[in-house]
């Protein structure tokens, strides 16, 4: 008796699995937890510090009702924002941030970001995120 080989789930959301080279990183933060406009000032203050690059901007706005969304554009390819992920979650500054509310970062492409601020469904984003790895 032969025993068929799982078939890999392939995804159909709204997500798309092309590889860009405008991705970005993204704190999401429930607003009554956390000052916005400190976050905002911090990642900036973070970026002037270790990467001093113009491209990279800092901006802010509503999600919701009750969450907020800081996006961080100009980190280009999938690996750099990984790193600039990775970087962000070891610095003293922004880490003290994140312990006082409820808060998810993660990096996504521009053409995903426009769909996650319709969609504003983290989890499903989150699960989408994961199986591209």
């Amino acid at each position: 008796m032969k025993v068929k080989a799982p078939v890999a789930e392939v995804y159909s959301g709204p997500y798309s699995p092309k590889q860009s080279k405008d991705y970005c990183y993204a704190v999401i933060y429930i607003k009554k937890q956390i000052d916005g406009t400190k976050l905002t000032d911090a990642l900036s203050t973070f970026n002037k510090t270790n990467y001093g690059s113009p491209v990279i901007k800092v901006t802010a706005e509503s999600l919701d009702d009750n969450r907020g969304i800081i996006v961080v554009n100009g980190l280009g390819e999938k690996n750099t924002a990984a790193v600039y992920l990775q970087k962000t979650i070891s610095d003293p500054s922004i880490s003290a941030l994140f312990k006082s509310g409820n808060l998810r970062s993660f990096i996504i492409s521009g053409e995903n970001l426009k769909v996650f601020k319709t969609e504003k469904n983290l989890i499903k984003y989150l699960e989408f995120f994961n199986q591209q790895k």
